[in-house]
């Protein structure tokens, strides 16, 4: 498994992130200066405050809506914790951090659970 160099300073971890591309189970993300309505995107604000713009429902067949959802997230050392809700209910991350910079987050993700809302 890949390892830190070094602990992640929390405040290098807000921003908003895009683009994600996915290789061999390793996520890399592309800071940007603000979320895009058009695409999957995410950010790490202050204050445990999550924001993600997601998939709006249950049907990814283009073209896709997006909505953007809020929820919180922790960081203990390499591991980020996040809770944000879905078009069914909750989510529940926990990615562990590879490397971030002024550029670039690469993450793995250690999990995804979601739970669907009871009507």
């Amino acid at each position: 498994m890949l390892e830190l160099e070094e602990p992640i300073n929390q405040n290098s971890l807000e921003g908003y992130w895009i683009n994600g591309e996915f290789t061999d189970s390793i996520y890399t993300y592309q800071r940007t200066d603000s979320l895009r309505s058009d695409q999957y995107c995410f950010g790490f604000k202050e204050d445990g405050v999550f924001v993600e713009n997601k998939n709006a429902g249950w049907c990814a067949t283009p073209p896709v809506f997006y909505d953007r959802f809020t929820g919180e997230w922790a960081l203990n050392d390499s591991l980020v914790s996040i809770s944000v809700p879905y078009w069914g209910g909750m989510s529940h991350y926990t990615w562990r951090l590879v490397e971030v910079n002024e550029e670039e987050m690469i993450i793995v993700i250690v999990n995804s659970e979601y739970e669907h809302a009871e009507e």
